[in-house]
């Protein structure tokens, strides 16, 4: 993978925490982590041939995850996590964005990597934070901006899920990674192999190791400088060979 420094510095902290782990059998938690971190942890683990680690973020389908790492006479159990899920509500018609309450919460100087996803519906609003902080958001959070929120621990009702998509159709020669990139950022090929190169593309989480990968439908796609994408779906080829395909951008 291509690496920054403060991308090696966090596999060596992987690392660090796997050899812990098989020196002093106590379960290990790094997190929150974005998913080019959570693609980085998972090529530090498959190197290492670690079996007993687990990624969630507080419910399933996370996008920010923490990473388990546990000892041999341990399950990875979602509930031996340290998480917590916060749920606040307020006025269904006043507006509360998931940068209004990001930004609340880092004001009360918090480290990002204690904010996990942030789900915003009508009326209410899921927050997921590691446990130690939980206790200052619930005793500081009045407001976020000017509007009054009521604040409590635990999920009330249905997670708040609003996920917005931009949909992209085209037709792509094959199901290579190149020629979805391409066709999604609208990119030509040359200019979408480059991307793959220069280690700007994830597919499920994990740097793309190849422009030949072949993708199948529910591949997940980060490309740094043009976002995440999702492949939907997959047609019949056309009369001269070529699949249709559905794409989703998260927007």
């Amino acid at each position: 993978m291509h690496l920054n420094e403060e991308e090696k510095r966090f596999a060596v902290r992987v690392e660090d925490a796997l050899q812990l782990v098989e020196k002093n059998p106590l379960p290990r938690f790094i997190g929150f982590l974005d998913e080019r971190q959570q693609g980085i942890a998972r090529a530090v683990i498959r190197r290492s041939g670690c079996e007993r680690t687990s990624f969630f973020g507080g419910y399933e389908g996370a996008e920010r995850a923490y990473l388990g790492i546990f000892p041999y006479y341990m399950d990875c159990e979602k509930e031996a996590f340290p998480i917590d899920a916060l749920a606040l509500t307020f006025r269904k018609q006043d507006s509360i964005s998931h940068r209004d309450i990001l930004g609340s919460l880092m004001a009360l100087r918090i480290k990002r990597e204690t904010i996990g996803d942030i789900l915003v519906g009508e009326g209410q609003a899921a927050v997921f934070v590691a446990r130690p902080v939980s206790p200052v958001i619930l005793d500081s959070v009045t407001k976020i901006g000017r509007i009054g929120v009521n604040i409590q621990k635990g999920l009330v009702g249905a997670l708040p899920i609003e996920r917005r998509f931009e949909t992209i159709e085209g037709t792509v020669a094959s199901l290579r990674l190149d020629c979805i990139l391409a066709l999604i950022t609208r990119l030509s090929r040359e200019a979408a192999d480059k991307l793959i190169l220069s280690g700007r593309v994830s597919v499920n989480f994990e740097e793309a190791g190849s422009r030949a990968q072949c993708l199948q439908c529910g591949d997940k796609l980060s490309v740094r400088g043009y976002g995440r994408f999702e492949l939907d779906s997959v047609g019949q080829p056309t009369r001269k060979g070529r699949l249709h395909i559905t794409a989703k951008k998260y927007v």
